[in-house]
């Protein structure tokens, strides 16, 4: 419905290490209203139940909803935000530059693995955490208050929202994963990532001939 419904389609990631979730954000401008369309998604290595004893009830229950994946080998979280990433290209949607935010640190190996997709660093953007990061989260606050970002009330956002910590340096509100502590906020992040890439008022690449993904 997010493609559908879009005039061009931009994506957010972040993760971290094994202990970590790895979130994917897909978010989309209304051709009509030009709305924001949001969608996020997550994934989580099984290690994590076992070093993480305290979140694994809401993890099932994440899982239970269907928006977080568990997963026992290591590289299908990236093959499969690869492919969700390669299903937006193929739209023909997916901004023609800058169409990825990414926290640099941490995703060498989904950088490779879009590579090889046939997605170059044209298309991929490094967005800048800690206070630089402020323009994304009072914008998404904004647009939220007003009705302009529409998400499907994803139990695991909520989640992640609420383990959020704001720490304040100087005049500017910060959210890092170093505030909120244990608190996974992942996916939240990847939304910021983004809405960073979404604010740049990106345009759809032409749409392609169809391409076959083989992961």
């Amino acid at each position: 419905e997010l493609i559908e419904r879009s005039e061009v389609v931009v994506a957010g990631v972040d993760g971290g290490g094994l202990d970590d979730l790895f979130g994917l954000s897909v978010m989309g401008r209304d051709k009509e209203t030009r709305e924001w369309l949001s969608w996020s998604r997550v994934w989580c290595h099984s290690g994590v139940l076992v070093r993480r004893k305290s979140l694994t009830g809401e993890l099932r229950d994440f899982e239970k909803s269907g928006d977080l994946t568990i997963y026992d080998h290591l590289g299908d979280d990236i093959d499969e935000i690869v492919a969700t990433i390669c299903k937006l290209d193929a739209s023909g949607k997916l901004a023609e530059k800058d169409a990825i935010g990414m926290d640099p640190i941490g995703v060498g190996s989904v950088v490779d693995a879009l590579a090889a997709a046939g997605i170059g660093d044209d298309r991929i953007v490094a967005v800048s955490q800690g206070y630089k990061l402020q323009g994304a989260i009072k914008t998404v606050e904004r647009k939220l208050a007003d009705g302009t970002l529409i998400h499907p009330a994803q139990p695991i956002m909520d989640w992640c929202v609420g383990n959020a910590k704001i720490e304040m340096r100087g005049n500017a509100a910060m959210i890092t994963k170093q505030a909120s502590g244990t608190g996974k906020i992942d996916p939240l992040m990847a939304l910021f990532c983004a809405a960073t890439v979404m604010g740049a008022n990106p345009v759809a690449a032409a749409k392609k001939s169809p391409r076959v993904y083989v992961f």
